[in-house]
């Protein structure tokens, strides 16, 4: 929606003003309730937790997520004052040790925290591990920004409070599948070598990418899933160069890789110029990983869109904004996570965790007029005044299915050159 179009709508915020005003609070899931109850000048408190991978195998992206969610926490905030409605957001952080047992104990936290609505988790094990144990059960809407397994998309049926602001494995992998075969000249009569660590991650990408593979008219072996807390790769590189495969395709998480990378040297055999990876990954080689196991590279990783009016605010906004320099990717989807999080409670006027899962996908559906983060204020008063708004994510579009999935979205082809990680080109994937 154009600038222009805000100054129709300004009985929005008024109409706005008066329904949270009525609204009960709810803090922390507690009895979040609905419109009227509560009485007059009440509001709406929402906590926001976030589960943030700040140690173990995916730390390198603990904070720069960090620094995107308390980010679009203080847009929430600004906009919500310039709106004229009485919704103020705070968020509160555990790092879950890119381990599902300790996800599980963060999230916890969070919760006796008062956080309402989780951003996260990290790896899709983990994810799932927090959906299991804490979100389904306790009803609390959780929205991933990095977890991409194709089982995700299960949960959703058993509890409506799972949701994910990336793109799924399956449009990945065709992806990756594709790029694979414009790189070796074709798939047919090429054999290619897969495997990766043995968790949700590993497993549905190598399955879906051996699919899209063999779709393609291509052989695999494997996938070879491996133990990613094992004291030695040596045999597992083994196997995986043996045979001498057209290519190799290998799903893991930066720590582990560091020490698969070095066993592949060691064989001898083993050139990154034929690795094809997925999944989001450093901006530049880690330095526990041999340069010679990742540069030359190619990978497929969820995307975001790269330019236009909206990225470079987005740009312009990090670079003035306190902490980390950008590490792509899953910082626009973090960002976008949380501005759903604080949406759905305005849409569902609650903090209730399951009055705000049972908005979330409305915020975002077609029908409405478009609003981005750069509109926040507008969409709030909006959504306050029980009107439909199409939120727009840095991330890309955010029309979430019945799975609480993105329907279509970004997949970036990328190539690490001279140790950094350089975006080739984007694929628009989905529906």
């Amino acid at each position: 929606m154009s600038m222009g179009n805000r100054a129709g709508r300004t009985l929005a915020a008024a109409a706005a003003v008066a329904a949270l005003g009525t609204a009960a609070t709810g803090c922390g899931g507690d009895d979040g309730g609905s419109a009227g109850e509560g009485g007059g000048g009440a509001s709406l408190e929402l906590t926001v937790g976030v589960l943030l991978p700040m140690t173990g195998t995916s730390s390198a992206f603990g904070p720069p997520l960090e620094k995107a969610t308390k980010m679009a926490v203080k847009q929430i905030n600004d906009a919500a004052g310039k709106a004229g409605v009485d919704l103020r957001v705070e968020v509160v952080t555990a790092d879950n040790e890119s381990e599902p047992v300790a996800s599980v104990a963060a999230a916890r936290k969070l919760v006796t925290e008062g956080a309402s609505c989780i951003v996260g988790s990290s790896s899709s094990a983990t994810t799932i591990a927090v959906a299991q144990s804490v979100a389904i059960p306790q009803g609390i809407p959780m929205i991933t920004p990095m977890s991409t397994a194709a089982s995700i998309s299960d949960l959703h049926a058993n509890g409506g409070v799972t949701f994910r602001t990336i793109p799924a494995d399956p449009m990945q992998a065709e992806v990756l599948a594709d790029v694979i075969a414009e790189r070796l000249d074709g798939a047919e009569g090429k054999t290619i070598s897969i495997a990766g660590r043995d968790d949700a991650f590993g497993q549905g990408l190598t399955s879906e990418i051996k699919r899209n593979w063999e779709e393609l008219g291509g052989q695999a072996t494997g996938p070879l899933l491996y133990d990613p807390n094992a004291s030695s790769y040596n045999d597992v590189a083994g196997q995986i160069v043996d045979g001498d495969p057209a290519a190799y395709v290998i799903i893991d998480l930066p720590q582990t890789y560091a020490k698969v990378g070095a066993a592949l040297l060691r064989t001898g055999k083993f050139s990154a110029d034929d690795l094809f990876i997925a999944g989001g990954q450093p901006a530049t080689i880690p330095e526990d990983t041999p340069p010679e196991a990742l540069n030359g590279a190619v990978g497929a990783s969820p995307g975001f869109p790269t330019d236009g009016p909206l990225v470079e605010a987005f740009d312009a906004l990090w670079d003035r904004s306190p902490g980390v320099e950008q590490q792509q990717p899953y910082m626009q989807n973090g960002f976008d996570a949380a501005m759903l999080c604080a949406l759905g409670a305005v849409a569902a006027q609650s903090t209730d965790g399951r009055a705000i899962a049972e908005e979330l996908i409305a915020p975002s559906a077609p029908g409405g007029p478009e609003y981005s983060y750069q509109e926040l204020d507008q969409a709030i008063a909006d959504l306050g005044a029980g009107e439909d708004v199409d939120f727009q994510g840095v991330s890309g579009p955010l029309d979430l299915d019945d799975n609480g999935d993105i329907q279509a979205g970004y997949v970036n082809v990328y190539r690490y050159i001279d140790g950094k990680l350089t975006v080739e080109r984007q694929v628009q994937a989905g529906d």
